[in-house]
C-alpha cells in the first residue's frame, strides 16, 4: 500500500512530459488492477472491451481466464 504521499509523487511523475502515454499505461495498468508483468506484455487491444468497460485475459501462470475493470485512468492512457 502506498501513502498519500507517495500517491501524489507517483501522478507527479505520471504526468510529466518526460513519461511515454505507454510507458503511463502500462504502469498504471499494473498498479491498480495487480496484472502480472507477463501478463501485461501479451495484452492486446483485442483483450479490451470499451462499451462494458473491462480488460479480459488468460493469466500465464494460471491459465485462469481474468475479466477486470477498465478504470477511466488506464483506459484514457492507453
Amino acid at each position: 500500500m502506498f501513502t498519500d504521499e507517495e500517491i501524489e509523487k507517483i501522478k507527479e511523475v505520471l504526468s510529466s512530459p518526460c513519461v511515454s502515454h505507454r510507458n503511463k499505461a502500462i504502469f498504471l495498468l499494473g498498479l491498480t488492477t495487480g496484472i502480472r508483468a507477463v501478463d501485461v506484455v501479451n495484452l492486446r487491444l483485442s483483450n479490451i472491451d470499451w462499451k462494458n468497460e473491462t480488460i479480459s485475459f488468460q493469466q500465464s501462470k494460471t491459465g485462469n481466464t481474468v475479466c477486470l475493470p477498465l478504470t477511466t485512468d488506464v483506459g484514457n492512457a492507453i
